[in-house]
């Protein structure tokens, strides 16, 4: 049983989880570029603070998942 949940973790669900840590990172500092390179513009201010505030929300979320995967795997390793 364990040795099949490694499988589907190192097959699918890691490479999941990075790809969607990178995806964060990315949008993060994408909003703080367009924050830095539109400080003379109001809109594209607000929009890059809004793509920092939702690639923040998404790294915060990926590693909620992360804790959480590694939680059961720990669980169900005990047995």
């Amino acid at each position: 049983m364990q040795a099949f949940i490694n499988r589907i973790l190192a097959g699918a669900v890691w490479p999941f989880v990075g790809f969607v840590f990178a995806l964060a990172i990315a949008v993060f500092l994408f909003g703080l570029m367009e924050f830095v390179l539109g400080a003379d513009n109001e809109e594209k201010r607000n929009k890059g603070k809004l793509h920092i505030f939702w690639g923040i929300i998404g790294l915060f979320i990926m590693f909620a998942v992360w804790g959480i995967i590694s939680i059961i795997m720990n669980f169900v390793g005990s047995f």
